[in-house]
């Protein structure tokens, strides 16, 4: 039963989180290449200051080509690190933009182009998510429906034009009354929802009356 009723905004969630995790790995991956580069830094300064003693061994100079050899590939590799370090930032950039990408598609997808409000695919998550918190928080959640009346009669006679201005109108004085957790969507056609957490009957009813009068 979960899976069928509350499922879909288990997938929404995860859907979220999974930008937000890519971020941080890509945080994590520079952070510790950048880490890896620092000890390498140092390796290299450790081997010169070896060098540095063994000079006044004998056979010094045996000894200062090995160890210049070792510091010359250490220096090689450091800057490997850098490169690859620097790949990964600009990996960092582009999923952010996958990110960002992806989030405004998310909005785009759960929104009536007309009136900016959520659609009916978002009010029927959302109604959803809203039962099951109130359900495990012990709460009462109310839900208050809408529509406009002669709506029909009226984008007949003034044309299509008018009624969606009609639409926008009623959509921004419910978005605009409405507060907190509060979500109004777009039912449809000139039918228009709204979604109270934590909400008594009373304070509902109060609310409809005043939206009503607005």
């Amino acid at each position: 039963l979960y899976e069928r009723f509350f499922g879909t905004a288990q997938a929404e969630r995860q859907l979220q989180q999974t930008g937000t995790r890519l971020g941080e790995l890509a945080q994590r991956l520079i952070a510790e290449v950048d880490g890896v580069a620092q000890g390498t830094s140092r390796y290299g300064h450790a081997l010169s200051e070896v060098r540095d003693g063994v000079q006044r061994s004998t056979s010094r100079a045996e000894i200062e080509r090995l160890l210049g050899s070792i510091i010359d590939e250490t220096s090689r590799m450091h800057g490997h690190m850098q490169r690859l370090e620097g790949a990964l930032v600009e990996s960092s950039t582009r999923i952010q933009e996958l990110r960002q990408g992806l989030q405004q598609a998310w909005c785009e997808a759960r929104t009536d182009t007309l009136t900016g409000l959520s659609n009916r695919k978002h009010f029927d998550l959302a109604v959803r998510t809203a039962v099951a918190q109130a359900a495990e928080q012990g709460q009462t959640v109310c839900l208050a429906l809408a529509d406009i009346d002669h709506f029909k009669q009226f984008n007949d006679q003034h044309g299509h034009a008018v009624g969606d201005h009609v639409l926008k109108l009623v959509a921004a004085t419910l978005r605009s009354n409405v507060k907190g957790q509060d979500l109004v969507a777009r039912y449809g056609g000139e039918e228009f929802a709204l979604i109270l957490p934590a909400t008594n009957l009373r304070d509902a009813f109060n609310l409809a009356n005043k939206l009503r009068e607005k």
